[in-house]
């Protein structure tokens, strides 16, 4: 009968003899653990920089073996002072990457987001943590991102995330709101999405079958990679 869920470190397996780490190490190690142990589900972990020491040749390879119908982003997470961020563009540079996100620490540095930007080909994507709309108008106006991700909870509300639309069409950009949460501040986000013509993502919670967010929200329903937009009163 099949134990239960195993995670694997994949970063120490696929790094394991050698200087960087190797995505074909990893495929294979993996498949040896599953043909000799019985688990339900093997999740694979890497830690935050794993994507930017990986092989050029193998990061190719990888997004080569995507449906190419497939958008992939990389979201960095602010781990990176500007010169670090600079390198990762680099090296991710070519990979056919839809965005890659926050790659700068402190995230509403707009002058370290412009020149790393203005390093590769790879549109960056930033937002989140700007408080108000002028904040954005000002990341906007940067230069810095292709795509600008407001969070509805941070920047006060939707009254305040009104401006996001004309801010983007100023710009240029496109538009994807932030969010992992549910309940208010995911219907907001909802809404914000569905009012502003310039989007073109909506980040949408997910949790693994079985589990729910803090007050039993249901999770939104997802169908051929859209949610259709609430029609209840209010938030809906």
């Amino acid at each position: 009968m099949p134990k239960g869920h195993a995670v694997v470190d994949g970063s120490n397996i696929a790094t394991e003899g050698r200087s960087e780490p190797s995505l074909q190490q990893l495929d294979e190690a993996v498949t040896q653990f599953i043909a000799e142990h019985d688990f339900e589900r093997v999740t694979v972990i890497v830690d935050a920089s794993f994507e930017h020491r990986v092989a050029k040749s193998e990061r190719k390879a990888a997004r080569q073996a995507i449906d190419p119908d497939v958008a992939v982003m990389v979201d960095v997470s602010a781990r990176y002072d500007t010169a670090g961020a600079i390198d990762l563009v680099r090296r991710l540079d070519g990979a056919g990457l839809t965005w890659i996100e926050e790659p700068v620490y402190p995230q509403r540095d707009h002058a370290a987001l412009a020149e790393v930007a203005a390093t590769g080909t790879t549109p960056l994507a930033a937002g989140e943590n700007e408080l108000s709309s002028a904040g954005l108008a000002a990341l906007a106006a940067s230069g810095a991102v292709g795509t600008l991700q407001p969070e509805v909870a941070k920047m006060g509300g939707l009254t305040e995330t009104r401006a996001v639309g004309a801010i983007a069409r100023d710009a240029g950009c496109g538009v994807a709101p932030h969010n992992f949460s549910m309940g208010p501040s995911w219907l907001a986000s909802w809404h914000l999405a569905a009012h502003v013509a310039e989007t073109t993502w909506l980040e949408v919670p997910w949790l693994p079958e079985g589990q729910t967010f803090p007050g039993r929200t249901p999770m939104p329903v997802v169908e051929n990679g859209t949610v259709a937009a609430p029609t209840a009163p209010g938030l809906g």
